[in-house]
């Protein structure tokens, strides 16, 4: 996922350099190599990135010229309850281009395949230096719904009815593994060719200050529910058709809701609070934060739920005009 790229991103963005508190501003980096890896649960591609170590040659700024991506190297993936091996392949992709060096995006692949839950996994990456760099995970458990505190639908029958939330919420968790989820609804606007074109509102998740907090970011916590509040949902749904008077044209998908369960070391990783801003101070390290043996890096993977509650057809014509999509 996006955000998982953003994590990627950011953990190389630091991997590259240390920092000293004596007059020279960098610590010595030892010649190597950096590899970050996440099994995402949600997408059969997974992509791993493969870097040389370098320092910057200015204290406050980056000023590497060569792209320190490392091509050549034998990537593998072995699960260790099966002894099945599978092999990354490396690859330059001209269409997308790396706008930091101007050069082709380099990375390596590993196609259909979804790293199952509870699965054991060793990284091994061989480069042709005979530099051999190894990591070890064991993805979370599968998400499983709670269907007892999950909201059936949307409003709902009155008995018993959280007028407050919508919620959905899921079981068997490890309470010290963080949890992501992601809130939203899909609509459809009917064009005068008779096509429905599709758009997607982002709900937030929890007790926010105003409906401007709406926004798409991943909202973490070690939490085994999410709750949106009716009246930010109530604020959705108008938001998305003001300034139009035909509000027949709009079909509403259901309310859904994306959790990815962490790994160890990708919770630790955020439990760290590595993304606080740490003012002036040059001490603090994130790139001490890694995984790799014989390298720097990161190593990690999360499972992923999707569940959906629909709206009662009725509901959305009465109080906004809309239709419920149905495929």
């Amino acid at each position: 996922m996006k955000n998982i790229l953003v994590l990627i991103s950011f953990l190389s963005a630091f991997i590259f350099y240390s920092c000293d508190d004596t007059i020279e501003p960098y610590g010595e980096l030892p010649d190597g190599y950096a590899i970050n890896l996440v099994l995402k649960g949600d997408d059969s591609l997974q992509t791993a990135y493969i870097s040389r170590l370098y320092q910057p040659d200015d204290f406050g700024s980056v000023n590497q010229e060569v792209d320190p991506a490392v091509e050549g190297v034998e990537l593998s993936l072995q699960n260790v309850l099966t002894g099945q091996v599978y092999f990354f392949r490396d690859t330059v992709d001209n269409e997308n281009l790396n706008p930091r060096y101007n050069t082709p995006a380099k990375y390596y692949y590993l196609a259909d395949f979804w790293p199952e839950a509870g699965s054991w996994f060793n990284l091994s990456a061989k480069f042709p230096d005979e530099t051999v760099l190894t990591s070890t995970l064991t993805m979370p458990q599968t998400i499983i719904p709670d269907e007892s505190e999950t909201t059936r639908i949307i409003p709902g029958a009155f008995v018993d009815r959280d007028t407050v939330y919508v919620t959905a919420a899921w079981l068997n968790n490890n309470i010290k593994l963080v949890k992501a989820r992601k809130v939203y609804f899909d609509y459809y606007i009917r064009q005068p060719t008779g096509e429905d074109i599709k758009y997607r509102k982002y709900l937030p998740v929890g007790d926010v200050p105003s409906a401007s907090a709406i926004g798409s970011d991943i909202d973490i916590s070690y939490s085994d529910r999410a709750d949106v509040r009716r009246t930010f949902l109530n604020v959705a749904l108008k938001e998305i058709s003001e300034g139009n008077p035909v509000k027949g044209s709009y079909a509403i998908g259901p309310v859904t809701f994306e959790i990815m369960n962490f790994d160890e070391g990708l919770s630790e990783y955020y439990h760290a609070d590595l993304f606080y801003n740490y003012g002036f101070t040059i001490r603090n390290n994130p790139s001490d934060f890694t995984n790799i043996s014989g390298g720097k890096g990161f190593f990690g993977g999360y499972t992923y739920m999707k569940i959906e509650v629909p709206f009662q057809s009725n509901w959305l014509m009465d109080n906004f005009g809309y239709r419920f999509y149905e495929e």
